[in-house]
């Protein structure tokens, strides 16, 4: 066996909007949930909204549907249960994962009571694939 399996499988996709800086923050690297490993950073764009030129920064975010299971018995992870997750209040934030190189990784975690400016929501979530920003 070879993986096929795997290669055909949905991915759960999400974007996080982030407005400050994101240096650290590269392709590849580490989604975790409350510090376990559950997907990577796909891909950033920048946006800046004029006339205010007030940077929007869509971090998108590819979800390893294998890695994770929800206790509704949903296996693999599917976008609508993130859709749930992200109405309990399921929320991202730049953590460090390397201090000598600086690299940052997202981590997700459940605040449903959120202090404003400490964690970015997470917008949208499909399988589809990575989405374009509509901010």
């Amino acid at each position: 066996m070879f993986g096929g399996a795997a290669i055909l499988a949905t991915k759960p996709h999400a974007v996080v909007y982030f407005q400050d800086s994101v240096a650290g923050l590269v392709a590849g690297a580490q989604v975790t949930l409350r510090g376990v490993r559950i997907g990577t950073v796909r891909s950033m764009k920048i946006y800046v909204r004029l006339p205010n030129v007030q940077p929007v920064i869509p971090v998108y975010l590819e979800i390893e549907s294998g890695l994770m299971s929800w206790t509704s018995g949903s296996l693999p992870a599917h976008a609508t249960d993130f859709g749930a997750a992200i109405k309990a209040g399921l929320r991202a934030q730049l953590t460090t994962q390397n201090l000598l190189t600086g690299q940052l990784g997202v981590n997700l975690d459940f605040h449903p009571a959120e202090l404003p400016g400490s964690f970015r929501s997470i917008s949208k979530c499909s399988t589809s694939g990575p989405m374009d920003a509509a901010y």
